[in-house]
């Protein structure tokens, strides 16, 4: 059976897994290895780290859609936002998703125990876990393609600069 499948899998009327369930316990374990990465990057990684140009944009002079990728992802780690938006927005992109997501269903989960502790019957939680959506995707998509589009379009009229 595929990890991802959009229908939920039911045993004798239970709940046993959804995408949703799938994609939280996924998120969890990536903030537990991406904790220990970053940590392991600040001290493994000398303060005068010197990132490398992109390959394509060496040979061409024009962005690929990962370009400013790292840099953006270094500089949300740094609380730099605007120059990680700038760098790639798909990267905030991605972490406001994965934030909402992550949050909203702890919210729930957390909630859910609450009620079963009281052993209080309750229809419907008062905050809902963030639906997985395939335009989630979309959008990521149509983030990058305009990113790349812009910034090719600006390099070579000669107002944009290599970052």
């Amino acid at each position: 059976m595929h990890i991802l499948s959009y229908k939920m899998i039911k045993d004798s009327g239970k709940k046993l897994h959804t995408i949703e369930n799938q994609l939280y316990i996924i998120g969890l374990v990536f903030s537990i290895i991406f904790a220990i990465a970053v940590v392991a990057l600040k001290i493994i990684l000398p303060e005068d780290f010197e990132m490398r140009t992109c390959v394509f944009f060496k040979a061409t002079g024009y962005y690929c859609p990962g370009c400013g990728g790292t840099r953006a992802f270094l500089s949300m780690l740094e609380g730099k936002v605007i120059t990680s938006f700038v760098y790639h927005p798909l990267v905030m992109y991605a972490v406001c998703i994965y934030v909402i997501f992550m949050v909203s269903h702890t919210i729930e989960r957390l909630e859910r125990c609450y009620y079963r502790r009281k052993a209080v019957v309750k229809e419907k939680p008062f905050i809902t876990g963030l639906k997985f959506r395939p335009w989630y995707l979309y959008g990521a998509v149509a983030i990058i393609f305009i990113n790349v589009t812009l910034k090719n379009i600006l390099i070579h009229i000669g107002l944009w600069t290599e970052l």
